[in-house]
């Protein structure tokens, strides 16, 4: 639940929904960044008029968890497998769900996701093992 009537990173709930239909789970996320790209076609008129149009072109993001099982190495064998396999590569939908301060849920979708694990963790010592994946995605749409 939002307090002091700001959103924080316990605000959000995320769900990855597979090509294949299976659910990617991620037990413990501790850093989610999204990041939308828009091309900007800027010309000038002949009136010398300056004219910006901004035009979406999906975005890209990060999730980074902490390792609480095999889901990324399990998630990483299973695409490179299918890589070399010669199976098409599918793409996926993430839901975002976000507890709003004011007490509203919001949903918004980010469809035609690809998932591609950057980090499969840096093991040492006493010291819990982070993972990180990249997504790229082409429309992000409000759901409710």
């Amino acid at each position: 639940m939002a307090s002091f009537g700001q959103s924080y990173g316990r605000d959000i709930r995320l769900d990855i929904n597979l090509p294949n239909g299976g659910i990617l789970t991620l037990a413990q996320i501790e850093d989610y960044d999204i990041k939308p790209s828009t091309h900007v076609d800027k010309f000038v008129l002949m009136n010398a008029q300056v004219v910006h149009n901004a035009i979406p072109q999906g975005g890209d993001g990060t999730i980074r968890v902490k390792r609480a099982d095999s889901t990324v190495e399990d998630f990483q064998a299973s695409f490179e497998a299918n890589f070399f396999l010669g199976l098409p590569s599918l793409t996926g939908i993430l839901t975002e769900t976000i507890n709003n301060p004011d007490g509203t849920v919001s949903q918004y979708q980010c469809l035609g996701v690809v998932l591609i694990i950057e980090d499969m963790g840096n093991w040492k010592g006493e010291v819990a093992v982070s993972q990180q994946i990249k997504f790229h995605y082409g429309n992000f749409v409000k759901v409710a």
